[in-house]
């Protein structure tokens, strides 16, 4: 193949071998710049346009990060009242799997009844709900239930800020 284009090279007069390379620079040139030329510049126009909708969008994001955090820790120190607090200690029972025969809204606290309950389960349930439902135990009444470790609880939850020294 090499010998056959060598011959045909070697067939053209001077002229048509100027035309030739002449016309492969053209073609190389029209290559280079539909290649990469054309590409980068299409791209950082597309780039410098959406760089300030990019920028307010950044501008609105860092804003909503920071309401995040501020609010963020505010939800760490409010706590529940009402029905949201009898369905928040209801559900947070329940998936611990205890079953309580009474919780209901006394005022601003929440009176929980229960029968034949582990007493270390019972504590360990109201431990958490001491740091996420941020409750605290007004009156407890703990009587044992004849089985071993377990025990009849009847128990008010109060909501509102915790002492410093249960948190």
């Amino acid at each position: 193949m090499k010998a056959i284009l060598i011959a045909w090279w070697d067939e053209r007069n001077a002229r048509e071998k100027r035309l030739l390379a002449l016309g492969a620079a053209i073609i190389v040139l029209l290559l280079f710049y539909q290649v990469l030329v054309a590409p980068a510049r299409d791209g950082s126009a597309a780039i410098r346009a959406a760089l300030p909708t990019m920028k307010q969008q950044l501008t609105t994001m860092e804003g909503q990060a920071g309401e995040a955090k501020r609010l963020a820790g505010v939800a760490h120190t409010v706590a529940p009242s009402g029905d949201s607090l009898v369905n928040g200690v209801s559900a947070s029972l329940t998936d611990r799997g205890l079953a309580p025969t009474k919780v209901e809204l006394a005022g601003n606290a929440v009176q929980v009844e229960m029968k034949n309950v582990a007493f270390a389960r019972w504590i360990g349930w109201l431990d958490d709900a001491r740091r996420q439902l941020k409750v605290k135990v007004s009156q407890t009444h703990v009587t044992p239930s004849g089985n071993s470790g377990r025990v009849d609880i009847r128990a008010t939850l109060d909501a509102g800020p915790l002492d410093r020294q249960a948190r």
